[in-house]
């Protein structure tokens, strides 16, 4: 038996990526979704993968100094990566999970806008 546990945050940033064709393009922002899951063949002594509350305290601490910033310009994020794309942001996000949870994320899914997403797997 598999068991996952997902939970959903949601902030606003801005950022600017590279195109195709080397330029960069406009500042421009978006009103990212995230979910984040962990999965596991056992449960717990409780009969959990993982309580429901201490994911989301996880994803929500990280998410919140994402907020209402520009991710080209902000410390926490721009250490660790060069160009906030969805796809640097959802293995950010992995990782900054990860380290505050201390257990393995099975993925991280990002949208950007309802039609447009990215997911990061760690398998």
């Amino acid at each position: 038996m598999k068991y996952s546990v997902s939970v959903r945050s949601s902030f606003s940033s801005a950022h600017r990526v590279k195109l195709p064709n080397g330029d960069w393009e406009p500042l421009h922002g978006h009103n990212y979704k995230v979910e984040v899951c962990i999965s596991s063949d056992k449960l717990d002594d409780n009969g959990m993968v993982i309580d429901f509350l201490l994911l989301k305290e996880a994803l929500d601490s990280v998410v919140s100094k994402l907020h209402n910033s520009n991710l080209n310009e902000n410390s926490y994020i721009t250490s660790k990566v060069d160009i906030p794309t969805a796809e640097n942001l959802g293995l950010f996000i992995l990782k900054e999970v990860e380290g505050i949870i201390g257990r393995k994320v099975s993925y991280v899914k990002i949208y950007e806008t309802d039609d447009f997403f990215v997911v990061v797997r760690s398998d």
